[in-house]
């Protein structure tokens, strides 16, 4: 996925799909280059690269249960 499409999503409670079949839900804290630093719902820091993301969706962090 394109690193400005997800961008887009900053600020925002997300669910990031990844191309593997896992998924994250949380904040992105941060972007480098192509990578984005994802804090996830028990805060922990994640890096993701942008070519691993297959969808991303505003959720609140109740719903992706």
């Amino acid at each position: 996925m394109d690193i400005k499409t997800v961008a887009t999503f900053a600020g925002k409670k997300i669910k990031i799909d990844l191309k593997n079949g896992f998924y994250y839900v949380g904040e992105i804290k941060s972007i480098i280059e192509t990578d984005l630093i994802f804090l996830d719902k028990h805060d922990n820091e994640i890096a993701i690269s942008s070519e691993s993301i297959s969808t991303v969706k505003i959720v609140e962090i109740n719903d992706a249960h």
